[in-house]
């Protein structure tokens, strides 16, 4: 499984996830929750925060994981036909 951008950000930059919150008007639950894989990807509006928070060193596109196949988000897998 792919590292979320959101928490490369964070370890490179030595930010907290409730310091991320705070700056991004939400709640440490909500980083928490998507960066552990317990819910798939940000609501548009929580990643345009993100995104402003991050002065753009995120995009939409990356928070959202749209650059991402969607095999490869959040480890899943396809299965195969048998």
């Amino acid at each position: 499984m792919e590292t979320h951008p959101l928490k490369r950000y964070l370890l490179a930059n030595r930010i907290s996830q409730t310091e991320m919150a705070r700056r991004a008007g939400t709640t440490p639950a909500k980083i928490c929750d998507v960066l552990a894989g317990r819910v798939r990807r940000f609501s548009p509006e929580v990643a345009a925060r993100l995104s402003r928070a991050t002065d753009g060193a995120l995009t939409l596109e990356k928070l959202l994981l749209l650059d991402v196949p969607r095999s490869k988000r959040n480890g899943r897998r396809r299965r195969r036909a048998a």
